[in-house]
């Protein structure tokens, strides 16, 4: 039956969650196996004739066709259609795999979304538990098979900002299981808390420490505020929660990351802090050096520059942010930040409709969870929806497929669920 079905794309979604960016480049440029299941649960989804379900009379459609259309039409009247160009273009048509998990959220039954919420769930700890490994043992992956020589990825590297997100939401999960869970699991959700906690501290990732730590500060509040939870566990989470934070604090100091986030600040007290620094302050240089070139011409603020051209260069951006053009280096095309991605591609109207998919969907997502908080489905949505764009912010995650799949897979079955998909989600 199509209601205990899972939703279409979970099976690409929880294989990005599992390797993030190693795991994206299974296959061979430019196809990959990512986009394999991607466009058999879009096959999928046609011939089971979701598309004509009520999720799109409801507003999904409209906003995430809009935003896809808009990127495809800027791409296919541009100049150029080179591979580069094509490598550009490839996240915003991403977008549209939103549509492939929306469409099918109003058919979707309770054995369904637990089959959907488990296999997300055994993605994410299973993510955690090599993120730690490779944390703890940073040669481990060497020793594993080569994935791309190109790219120097072999089976269990790190890219620590997206990893320690996902790391991040594994960690909240776990939570959530200390609070509410009983008999054998809450001792050993603890011990995994532990585990996937120590991998963010180790991976040195700020934005990947901040998305995660939001998360985890929410699903605590929920937690031990829901109503079911007996009192004498919210006093001994209460009573623990010094302990925790001294330990973290302790951890963070220890790991370096806390050098890192005060040299961010121009606090640079180390080796590490003024490398940060420094970090920081070329980002700012190169993120300044966009935004001239971007205001510079209305074609470019209404319309962006389109795909193709590495506007890093354009711009002069790539200089101030590694300091060299030598022969051999990979030049960057993403600034590290998507949203100045967006406003050099796609303009301000498109960066303004967006925000506002984000913007809603981070709102949506966090009051169906709330509301619904015993939805392992739920938590694992609304993370994707919080930790990626606040990674992003900081990182190519959104401009890359390992982000950009689960992150509209997301937005999808929360602007296509809305509530009553919510109260639909079992308990466990």
């Amino acid at each position: 039956m199509l209601r205990d079905r899972a939703l279409p794309g979970v099976f690409a979604v929880a294989m990005l969650l599992f390797g993030t960016r190693w795991i994206s480049y299974l296959g061979h440029e430019p196809f990959f196996l990512t986009d394999a299941l991607l466009l058999a649960a879009a096959v999928g989804v046609i011939l089971a004739g979701w598309p004509h379900g009520s999720a799109w009379a409801r507003g999904l459609s409209p906003w995430l066709i809009l935003a896809t259309t808009w990127a495809l039409v800027r791409f296919a009247t541009g100049p150029d259609h080179s591979m580069s160009a094509l490598r550009d273009y490839a996240p915003f048509l991403y977008i549209g795999v939103g549509l492939i998990a929306g469409t099918a959220t109003a058919f979707i039954g309770a054995v369904g979304i637990f089959r959907t919420g488990r296999i997300l769930e055994y993605a994410v700890y299973g993510h955690g538990l090599w993120n730690a490994l490779s944390a703890v043992f940073p040669t481990l992956p060497e020793a594993l098979p080569l994935i791309s020589r190109d790219q120097q990825l072999w089976v269990f590297t790190i890219r620590s900002d997206i990893d320690s997100a996902v790391s991040g939401i594994a960690a909240a999960l776990c939570v959530r299981i200390v609070v509410f869970g009983r008999g054998w699991r809450p001792p050993l959700a603890a011990a995994g808390l532990v585990v996937f906690a120590s991998a963010i501290f180790l991976n040195g990732s700020r934005a990947g420490l901040l998305g995660a730590s939001a998360l985890v500060a929410l699903v605590l509040l929920r937690s031990i505020t829901a109503a079911d939870v007996p009192r004498s566990r919210v006093l001994f989470v209460l009573g623990a929660l010094p302990y925790v934070a001294t330990l973290a604090v302790a951890q963070i100091a220890a790991t370096g990351i806390g050098d890192r986030i005060l040299g961010t600040f121009g606090m640079a007290s180390s080796e590490r802090s003024m490398g940060a620094a420094g970090t920081a302050q070329a980002r700012m240089k190169a993120w300044e050096a966009i935004v001239s070139w971007f205001l510079s011409t209305n074609e470019r603020i209404h319309l962006g520059a389109g795909f193709g051209i590495n506007f890093m260069s354009a711009s002069g951006a790539d200089y101030k942010l590694v300091g060299t053009r030598e022969v051999g280096q990979t030049i960057p095309r993403s600034p590290h930040n998507f949203w100045l991605t967006l406003l050099a591609r796609l303009g301000l109207w498109y960066a303004l409709l967006i925000a506002l998919i984000i913007i809603v969907s981070i709102c949506l997502g966090g009051w169906m969870w709330w509301r619904c908080s015993h939805s392992t489905l739920l938590l694992i949505v609304f993370g994707i929806s919080l930790t990626v764009p606040i990674t992003s912010s900081l990182g190519v995650v959104l401009e890359s497929p390992f982000g950009a799949v689960p992150f509209w897979w997301a937005v999808g079955v929360i602007l296509g669920g809305r509530l009553e998909f919510a109260e639909r989600c079992p308990p466990h």
